[in-house]
């Protein structure tokens, strides 16, 4: 039997194509779920699936449907990526080389993340300090662009919560995950460039991501829907709640925080919505 690889990729608004590379790959589905509102693209590839959401259901909801058309396709791996990662046209086979090797010393793994790079500045971005053994840290969480995961797995720990919409998305299935007794791993041996957020800068020594306005009300309110969960790490919670305090202050008064006031505005929506509305507590 052919192993098949979905390749999920979500637009929004986006005008680049960095699919490019994968079309006409062998064994390789790429399917494209597009947020943008009232768009209906016209892409062409003998492998390319092309499915326009009309409006923006979040990503969540967005990587949920491309999942649901790689069972359709018969796919038995899953990799997603943002619209902005680089993907060069080796990735998918040293992601799913790794996986296979690294499932020889893991049999629960359950995703798999390559190295990440900022596509800027050519830095590798900060993860948990863990030891690397077998080419690999274990982590108790990773960003979803460039993962790769196996669909049996994934049938077994559940698609993505939509109710998050984008932020926190990918870290809530991997500790759901990780509560089901399975691990999460970042590969040393394969890289990704991406950018996380649009911009970035170091106050004080604390590096600081700027996102766009919106992205705040998502942080600020999944933040206190997730605290509240048992599965949940106790170590994110109280460091990600000391970086949200501060992270206020710094963005409320530094002059290098544009659109400062809508910001504000939106990290105190986020923080009204996740008090009031925890019906999507588990």
């Amino acid at each position: 039997m052919e192993t098949r690889i979905g390749v999920i990729i979500v637009l929004y608004r986006s005008k680049e194509q960095n699919f490019q590379t994968l079309v006409g790959c062998s064994g390789i589905d790429v399917i494209l779920v597009d947020n943008t509102p009232g768009r209906n693209l016209s892409i062409s590839g003998k492998n390319v699936y092309y499915i326009s959401l009309k409006e923006n259901n979040g990503v969540a909801t967005a990587q949920n449907i491309g999942i649901e058309k790689a069972r359709e396709l018969g796919c038995t791996y899953l990799v997603f990526f943002d619209q902005d990662s680089m993907i060069t046209s080796d990735y998918i086979d040293r992601m799913q080389a790794e996986y296979k090797r690294l499932k020889n010393f893991y049999s629960t793994l359950a995703v798999l993340g390559p190295t990440v790079v900022n596509r800027d500045t050519g830095q590798k971005y900060k993860t948990v300090d863990e030891e690397v053994v077998h080419g690999c840290r274990i982590v108790p969480a990773l960003i979803s662009s460039g993962s790769f995961y196996e669909m049996s797995v994934l049938n077994r720990i559940g698609k993505m919560e939509d109710q998050l919409f984008i932020d926190g998305v990918d870290f809530e299935w991997c500790w759901r995950a990780g509560a089901k007794g399975y691990i999460c791993a970042i590969t040393q041996r394969v890289e990704l460039y991406h950018k996380v957020g649009q911009n970035d800068f170091t106050f004080m020594g604390y590096p600081v991501i700027i996102s766009a306005p919106v992205r705040y009300y998502y942080q600020y309110r999944n933040f206190l829907w997730l605290v509240r969960r048992s599965y949940v790490p106790l170590k994110w919670k109280i460091r990600t709640g000391i970086r949200k305090i501060v992270e206020i202050g710094i963005l409320s008064f530094y002059p290098k925080s544009k659109n400062r006031l809508d910001i504000v505005k939106n990290i105190f929506r986020g923080i009204r919505d996740g008090i009031l509305y925890n019906n999507w507590v588990k």
